[in-house]
């Protein structure tokens, strides 16, 4: 039986982020979107994931959901048959980071909430122009797009809609669990599965470099770097990221 795709969306994300590549997929590969409650550690969002979930897995993970899969593998590695981890970040988070975090959370539950997800998140996430007309070479390591002069209204709607939709409480959790993260730099090098390291090109959350770091460490990985795409490619290029996702699925399994 084929490895089950875990859908791992990031902070304030539900199953949109993922829809494009997991209904594009899901007639090969058996597929979940996972719903992290309102778990407030990396620890817990894990655990609760392979409690709800047998057999083999294949964790793929965009930010905070990169980190929950690599602590998938770290809790039972002998389940994880392969890993994708998309635009995150795998070190611990700084004292610096702590503090900003603090001041949100502070803002989210005590201010306004929406206004903070408009004009702190959402703004932050995309790369400077967005559509989905991708041209995708399987013979280099950049799958390239055509960009716009802005993003668009509806990619910006979406983002804002799935974190009214979780919420306060449930971002409040998120952030405690990011603050809280344990470092996984020193474990890189002992991931012995397929690992796809992926992001967009212009991440400014969690840029190229931080991940071609990552995938120096890691014995069995492939990076790939998407065009026109920051740090939501399922959601800014959602055609390049099914692609960059089947033809490594495919090349891992043969």
């Amino acid at each position: 039986m084929a490895a089950t795709l875990l859908f791992l969306p990031g902070t304030l994300c539900d199953e949109r982020l993922w829809r494009a590549p997991q209904q594009a997929l899901s007639n090969q590969w058996p597929c979940v979107a996972v719903d992290y409650g309102f778990e407030d550690s990396i620890d817990a969002m894990a655990a609760k994931v392979l409690a709800e979930n047998a057999g083999s897995l294949i964790p793929i993970g965009l930010s905070m959901g990169g980190m929950v899969a690599l602590e998938i593998w770290r809790q039972e590695p002998t389940r994880v048959a392969a890993m994708v981890l998309f635009d995150t970040d795998c070190g611990a988070d700084t004292r610096e980071r702590r503090n900003r975090r603090d001041a949100q959370i502070l803002a989210a539950v005590h201010g306004d909430f929406h206004n903070m997800i408009e004009t702190q998140l959402a703004s932050a996430y995309f790369a400077k122009g967005v559509d989905d007309s991708s041209t995708m070479d399987a013979t280099t390591d950049a799958i390239t797009g055509a960009a716009s002069d802005t993003v668009t209204q509806e990619l910006h709607n979406t983002v804002v809609a799935m974190a009214r939709a979780l919420g306060v409480a449930a971002f409040a959790a998120q952030i405690t669990a990011l603050a809280t993260r344990r470092d996984f730099w020193p474990q890189l090098n002992k991931i012995n599965v397929p690992t796809l390291i992926a992001c967009g090109a212009d991440d400014r959350i969690c840029p190229p470099e931080l991940h071609r770091k990552m995938a120096a460490l890691v014995p069995a990985a492939k990076f790939v770097s998407i065009e026109a795409a920051g740090h939501l490619p399922p959601l800014e290029q959602p055609d390049a990221t099914t692609f960059v996702l089947r033809s490594w699925l495919e090349a891992s399994r043969t």
